[in-house]
């Protein structure tokens, strides 16, 4: 499974970068966190993927917007977060750990907003319990 949009992270619609990987109980979870630098919203869909290369179905319908100014931040209090933050400290930076569902698929994506240029740190991707979260599955038609 993977997630196309139009940022470069996420291959501009045609390429796949970021994926998920299956975990028990049908959670679906991001590999690595997306970066997302100098904008606060983007357009994003769901793929079903073979051998992270050749996309092999699309989510239908319109496309997804992520709205990362009225989603929550995530309330971390871990060390590398707060390294992360001590670094940008002149910057306006949020995490997100945002689940959504697809079809019968839940997804859980971890994502990083930065106002300034990034440069290129390397963030491990450290999830929260998703199976523990609140969450209320929508039923699809």
């Amino acid at each position: 499974m993977a997630v196309l949009g139009n940022l470069d992270a996420l291959g501009h619609w045609k390429t796949p970068l970021y994926f998920l990987k299956w975990t028990e109980g049908d959670w679906w979870v991001s590999e690595k966190p997306l970066i997302v630098k100098n904008t606060h919203h983007f357009n994003y869909k769901y793929a079903m993927i073979e051998n992270k290369k050749q996309i092999v179905g699309w989510e239908r319908g319109v496309d997804r917007i992520a709205d990362l100014v009225i989603m929550q931040e995530s309330n971390f209090s871990d060390t590398q977060t707060s390294m992360i933050k001590s670094k940008y400290s002149n910057s306006n930076i949020k995490n997100v750990e945002y689940k959504d569902t697809w079809e019968t698929f839940t997804m859980a994506l971890t994502i990083w907003s930065f106002d300034e240029n990034y440069d290129g740190m390397i963030l491990d991707s450290h999830h929260a319990d998703y199976k523990d979260a609140p969450m209320q599955k929508k039923v699809v038609d």
